[in-house]
């Protein structure tokens, strides 16, 4: 039994951004996905679980904000564009 300190390293975190990104694009099978990171997060503890779960919880809302942000602000730079004339 650990003391809830322990160092949990992977690339699962950048995953997740993926998968972040993908349901900001409209794909939401991605949700799922998500709603079952939430719950290994809330009962990974309980059966010591030694997987950073909240690391791909917050990977996945990363992802979903940083693509509307981005999305966001190349439509406004574009939008000078697409005016008609």
């Amino acid at each position: 039994m650990g003391s809830g300190q322990e160092l949990l390293i992977g690339a699962s975190g950048a995953i997740s951004v993926v998968l972040g990104i993908a349901s900001a694009a409209g794909n939401t099978r991605a949700y799922y996905w998500l709603i079952l990171q939430i719950m290994f997060a809330v009962f990974g503890p309980i059966a010591s679980i030694p997987i950073a779960f909240t690391a791909h919880i917050g990977g996945f809302f990363a992802g979903v904000f940083l693509t509307k942000l981005f999305v966001g602000v190349e439509s406004k730079k574009r939008a000078k564009y697409s005016r008609p004339l």
